[in-house]
């Protein structure tokens, strides 16, 4: 299996689950009013410091600053 999804996807299984819940967290923080701790709990990260040093490590801002800066950005943008 390891192999298939390398040669389908170019990347590990353990770098497409992390890009799998990286990306379902975003979705989550930006299109619901869920709390942080229930994110980390969705995408399989029940730890909420592992998931906030995760999501920072892979997106550069932790999930509350990633939450405010879309918010933020939606609001420039409706102007």
């Amino acid at each position: 299996m390891q192999r298939t999804l390398k040669k389908v996807k170019g990347i590990s299984p353990l770098a497409y689950i992390q890009q799998v819940r990286i990306t379902k967290a975003m979705f989550y923080l930006v299109t619901s009013n869920k709390n942080i701790i229930d994110i980390g709990i969705d995408i399989g990260i029940p730890n909420p410091t592992y998931f906030i040093t995760f999501f920072k490590k892979k997106t550069g801002l932790t999930p509350t600053d990633y939450r405010k800066k879309t918010t933020d950005e939606e609001i420039q943008t409706l102007d």
